[in-house]
């Protein structure tokens, strides 16, 4: 089916109670296994892109890629830049044909966030597309500080003004998680997410799912977050599986063997990060 709004996606979790979960991949294998896992668990899903991986392949390209490869697909995909950092690279998804821009100016000043999110989200918008930004700071797994000290938590009084303001459509908060692989298990802040909750109406997002207490995520899920945003555990599972087939006697040296068996484990690892979302 074609290519769906994010903000479409994320409104029918909503009514089911549910969220869905959204990967960073970077090319055809990445994309397509995402798109198989969902299918075969007959659920939607989010394919995205860091900027980072615009170095290896370009965003035209990447939106072909899963334009063709969702339109083999009976259930909606969303295509979505992860983390945009710059009106640019947001413009240049535009132009590519993304349903969906996701624009992190979290770390500058709480006014200048406001200022660089609505100047994307009006362009964004002209072109029938959504916005997923970010308040708070959503830091490195590795780094204590960035996800214990509740300091760069999400205010939900800002996040009222910040909605109000940037006229975003989703919203990515930090309430305890962080991208990366954890120093320490976190602890998500579920009080601070229902104060959020309460304060804004467009859907919630979680970032950092890997390493996150499978049961924590469940409960941010029934007390509203409505996308999980994976990127490492997806990036090492192949990583790994590779590894393993490149050490272990497997005959014949070729790379389709390889990928053969990254693709089973990337897809275990993919409908188990689907189905915790979900029941």
């Amino acid at each position: 089916m074609p290519l769906v709004k994010v903000s479409e996606i994320l409104k029918e979790a909503d009514k089911g109670g549910y969220a869905v979960t959204a990967f960073d991949t970077f090319n055809f294998e990445t994309i397509n296994w995402v798109i198989e896992a969902a299918a075969e668990l007959k659920t939607a899903t989010i394919v995205m892109i860091y900027p980072e991986m615009t170095e290896y392949i370009s965003v035209d390209t990447f939106a072909r890629i899963v334009e063709t490869l969702a339109a083999k697909s009976e259930y909606p995909v969303g295509l979505m830049l992860d983390h945009g950092d710059s009106y640019e690279l947001a413009m240049q998804c535009l132009k590519a044909g993304f349903t969906s821009i996701m624009v992190d100016f979290s770390s500058c000043e709480f006014e200048e966030n406001v200022r660089r999110t609505r100047e994307v989200v009006k362009a964004a918008h002209a072109m029938g597309v959504d916005v997923e930004a970010e308040l708070g700071h959503v830091g490195n797994a590795d780094t204590l500080a960035d996800f214990a000290d509740d300091s760069g938590y999400t205010s939900p009084e800002l996040a009222k003004q910040f909605v109000e303001r940037t006229e975003c459509d989703v919203l990515a908060i930090a309430f305890g998680s962080a991208h990366g692989n954890y120093v320490r298990e976190p602890k998500l802040d579920m009080e601070r997410l229902d104060a959020i909750k309460r304060e804004v109406s467009i859907p919630l997002v979680l970032h950092g799912g890997t390493g996150i207490p499978d049961s924590q995520i469940r409960e941010a899920v029934k007390r509203g977050i409505r996308k999980l945003n994976v990127g490492t555990g997806y990036d090492q599972t192949i990583f790994y599986a590779v590894q393993k087939n490149i050490k272990e006697d497997v005959g014949e040296p070729y790379i389709f063997c390889t990928l053969a068996d990254a693709a089973q484990a990337a897809k275990a690892f993919l409908k188990e990060k689907i189905s915790l979302t979900r029941w």
